[in-house]
């Protein structure tokens, strides 16, 4: 099916919303894993014994994995939410211009979402 300039220009946006998407997933979920290697291979340095309690203290290379995981997920969770939010707006935008019963060459997929209600706000993965 070929499609009209209309319909390019709102599947290129949604081409691009996904790419969006899928970068800021995989920064979210390999930032988490990478936080969490460099938790297990940080070295834990006893800096302070009593009797009552023992204080440990992160260090070696394992705090830089961590490190670069904690950034990659904060950097990566906004990229993830708008990407997803870009493309489910391009998608209805889609549907509302050429209808319903039109071929749509953009198909839902699993997106994150920033819920928000009063007084509370939330993560929702959406399929």
């Amino acid at each position: 099916m070929r499609l009209n300039r209309q319909s390019q220009d709102l599947y290129n946006k949604y081409k691009s919303a996904s790419t969006l998407s899928g970068v800021g997933a995989g920064l979210t979920i390999g930032g988490v894993a990478l936080a969490i290697i460099g938790v297990a291979a940080a070295d834990k340095e006893e800096t302070v014994s009593t009797s009552t309690y023992k204080e440990y203290q992160l260090s070696g290379p394992g705090v830089a994995v961590m490190t670069v995981g904690i950034i990659s997920a904060l950097a990566g969770t906004p990229m993830w939410i708008v990407g997803g939010i870009k493309k489910k707006n391009t998608r209805n935008a889609y549907l509302q211009e050429f209808g319903y019963s039109a071929h749509v060459p953009v198909q839902p997929s699993p997106y994150l979402q920033l819920k928000v209600a009063p007084n509370r706000m939330g993560l929702a993965l959406v399929f």
